[in-house]
């Protein structure tokens, strides 16, 4: 069992919000190769979205980078639009790699978009699996909270 699902299912077991027969189906639910394969693609898209996000605000904005490209002579959106499209294309390389044709390109294209992809992933995907959807996105705020609090 690989450790993000067994960090969900111990979360789970944890979680007051669902009742027994509840913790059951969701557990069952993530037997599912699809709803695992979303659940895995959802949480990587969220750490993706979480560090593309810092290098973004610290890095890419950052004073340094602006004289930089003002003393080279590029353009001030020049990296920010490399950028955003590189990390587009990366993460729609990586997903369909991951998805191995079992979501179709059009959902991996907008699942692609930056901070926002992995929210549509999920609703898109897991819309028939309202009970699931809502456990995992109880968790991925509980995993935020997480990061927030180590920072």
């Amino acid at each position: 069992m690989k450790r993000y699902k067994k960090t969900f299912i111990l979360f789970l077991e944890r979680c007051s919000e669902f009742n027994k027969k509840e913790k059951k189906q969701i557990i069952h639910s993530l037997e599912n190769r699809q709803v695992f394969l979303v659940f895995r693609l959802a949480l990587l898209l969220l750490g993706w979205s979480i560090i593309m996000a810092f290098v973004d605000f610290f890095i890419i904005s950052g004073l340094v980078v602006y004289i930089f490209m003002h003393s080279v002579g590029i353009g001030i959106l020049t990296v920010p639009v490399a950028f955003l499209i590189i990390n587009i294309v990366f993460k729609f390389i990586t997903v369909c790699y991951m998805s191995k044709g079992r979501i179709s390109y059009t959902i991996l294209i907008v699942a692609s978009l930056p901070y926002v992809g992995f929210a549509f992933l999920l609703g898109h995907t897991l819309q028939k699996n309202p009970l699931f959807r809502k456990a995992l996105l109880r968790y991925i705020s509980y995993q935020k909270e997480k990061i927030l609090k180590f920072y």
